[in-house]
């Protein structure tokens, strides 16, 4: 593997763990004390400033490491797992994908200044040493099977010249049995593993792989059509075994190509907590079917479509405390998105359970931009005037504030033809329901095998 290769490895897995920890430190401030995700997440940044440090990314590695101390703080119990907590580390998420832009960019991070989230984090934490993640001292800790105080006294008596094992040590300490420490040792062997198994492969060499196969397939028609005349014998049984060998090779490199919809939504946690708290609102964010899978081409495609739409669904769909409450409603607004396979498409719904569209007030702005004339608009029914709000120019004014780094024009409407246009372009659909007082749902339809041509379009639009 050249240093390319090394680089392009260590920015794609660096981006996937700093999502994952974004997931872990939204889950943490929900459930509280959460001690398992705060050590997966501990790991996690620990993995990331290793990794860093081997390449020479001195300011991302000293990043990483103060999140990480922090974590680790946090599961002694030094720091209580809140919004102030969780508000830092997700400060200093945002400074590590500013230096993995840089180093994308330029090759180093050097022109990244992070010393005020260092010294942010800081002020939290004082960075203990840590083991290297994965060691067994954690999974039996993780596991609830030894406590840290055990583990950090075989860790010293090693230190001081003790030559036996961390787990030997632990069973003669009486902290531990040998059953448990079988168990210890199988779940750090069975993480090893998977970290093994986890292989990534360039997309444009899987495309050209399945290009291959497509064109063994078409050979392998030939030579049932040719099989079909011989009589019955060893070589038609071949025929017929070369048939399902190719058939089994088909199908595991299509799957090589799809991904879960989970993927595609995992900043979207990160969206509703930054705009809801922006906006002074209490949301919650209900995902159904994540372990769907879909190719990559379309995850891609519609990643930021849905940011757009749970982003608009807090700004504009969900009401503040207050209201909800005079409403009747509970003082937590819920978003809602579920997907299914629909035949040839994947038809995905975000929902929110809001205030609703006012038609009154579209057809008011219809009108007043000029969009549509009044006998027009008198013509249409209210199903047909809240569909108005995906075209350009009918933006409904909303007082809701802008999230901090977020490019987005905070209309009701903005935002939405930018998704009509971005699905329209690859031969999807789009549709919304809403009532008001009821909330607000909308619907995509996205063929599973768009055009490479109409994707290329739609990202050319996208950016939303």
């Amino acid at each position: 593997m050249g240093p390319h290769d090394v680089m392009a490895e260590f920015l794609v897995q660096a981006h996937d763990q700093l999502d994952r920890l974004e997931l872990d430190l939204i889950a943490i401030e929900r459930n509280p004390p959460a001690d398992r995700l705060i050590h997966r997440a501990s790991d996690g940044a620990h993995a990331l400033a290793a990794s860093s440090a081997a390449l020479g990314f001195t300011r991302l590695s000293t990043l990483m490491e103060a999140a990480e101390a922090v974590l680790v703080a946090t599961g002694r119990g030094d720091v209580q797992p809140g919004a102030h907590m969780v508000d830092a580390l997700l400060t200093g998420a945002d400074a590590a994908r500013e230096a993995l832009d840089a180093i994308e960019a330029t090759g180093v991070d050097v022109g990244c200044d992070v010393s005020g989230v260092l010294a942010m984090l800081d002020a939290l934490a004082v960075r203990p040493e840590r083991p290297p993640a994965g060691a067994l001292g954690e999974v039996l800790v993780e596991a609830g099977m030894a406590t840290e105080v055990a583990v950090s006294l075989a860790r010293h008596a090693q230190e001081v010249g003790d030559p036996r094992l961390l787990g030997e040590i632990l069973v003669a300490q009486g902290s531990l049995t040998s059953p448990q420490l079988a168990t210890g040792l199988d779940a750090q062997n069975d993480r090893r593993a998977l970290l093994e198994r986890a292989v990534r492969v360039d997309a444009e060499l899987l495309d050209g792989l399945l290009g291959l196969v497509e064109e063994l397939a078409g050979r392998r028609d030939e030579v049932l059509s040719w099989a079909g005349t011989l009589p019955e014998g060893p070589l038609r049984t071949a025929c017929h075994r070369l048939d399902a060998a190719v058939e089994d090779v088909r199908a595991g490199v299509r799957r090589t190509r799809l991904r879960r919809l989970a993927d595609a939504c995992d900043r979207l946690p990160r969206v509703v907590r930054d705009v809801a708290a922006a906006a002074g609102k209490v949301v919650c964010l209900q995902a159904v079917d994540g372990e769907l899978e879909l190719p990559r081409a379309v995850l891609h495609l519609i990643r930021d479509p849905l940011t757009v739409l749970v982003r608009n669904a807090v700004d504009h769909g969900i009401e503040p405390p207050a209201a909800r409450r005079f409403a009747s409603k509970g003082v937590t607004g819920t978003i809602r998105l579920c997907a299914a396979i629909e035949g040839d498409s994947v038809a995905i719904e975000v929902s929110d359970d809001g205030a609703g569209i006012d038609p009154m007030q579209v057809r008011g702005t219809a009108l007043a931009r000029g969009l549509l004339g009044a006998y027009e608009l008198a013509r249409l029914t209210d199903d047909e005037v809240i569909r108005l709000v995906m075209l350009p120019g009918l933006a409904v004014e909303s007082g809701g504030p802008t999230s901090t780094g977020a490019s987005f024009d905070h209309r009701r409407g903005a935002g939405l033809a930018l998704v009509r246009e971005t699905v329209k372009s690859v031969g999807g659909e789009i549709d919304i329901w809403s009532q008001v007082g009821i909330g607000t749902s909308v619907r995509l339809t996205v063929p599973l095998r768009p055009c490479p041509g109409d994707i290329a379009a739609a990202e050319g639009r996208s950016r939303c």
